[in-house]
């Protein structure tokens, strides 16, 4: 019987080593790459960290962004209600007008150089009702565009970050 078990009656001292040798299934060229396979597998495990750290900065940049689209929805809830505010105003204020108008009994007073005191108070009135309420509807309508703007660019933010993560996801399985 010539081979291993031969060689291993004939060398006992060499048993330790023989056993290790023969027992590799890798080839002798495999066994000198050994040191290779390894780097390339600190380098998956360095890029897998890499992926790790990239996931969870962009969870946390979705979660940051889902934060502020809420945000921007209740500040659109709020301007829609300075909206209802300020068109119950109006109607208030148009029924103020009308009233002082219909009350306009000739009076004596004199009022920012007017006769009439009622007629005075229509006119204030009516310049307050002319200028603020345009004004206040226009900057209203003006913060509803922007915080229509913003959300939308949060929306897109959001997307992309999705679809980033998706791809971080997918090489992070390709590496695993």
């Amino acid at each position: 019987m010539f081979g291993i078990m031969s060689t291993l009656r004939m060398y006992p001292l060499h048993r330790q080593y023989i056993p290790y040798i023969y027992s590799e299934s890798l080839s002798p060229k495999q066994l000198c790459s050994r040191p290779k396979m390894s780097r390339q597998l600190d380098d998956i495990d360095e890029q897998l960290a890499i992926l790790d750290a990239e996931r969870e900065s962009l969870l946390s940049m979705i979660q940051g962004l889902e934060t502020r689209k809420q945000v921007l929805e209740l500040e659109m809830i709020n301007c829609q209600v300075e909206s209802a505010q300020l068109e119950m105003i109006d109607n208030d204020l148009e029924n103020i007008i009308h009233k002082v108008h219909s009350f306009s009994v000739v009076g004596d007073g004199l009022v920012s150089g007017n006769r009439n005191p009622h007629e005075a108070i229509r006119q204030s009135l009516q310049a307050l009702y002319d200028t603020c309420i345009p004004q206040t509807q226009e900057d209203i309508i003006s913060n509803v565009r922007g915080l229509e703007m913003e959300l939308q660019d949060v929306l897109v933010q959001i997307s992309e970050a999705n679809e980033t993560l998706r791809k971080v996801d997918e090489l992070y399985e390709a590496l695993d």
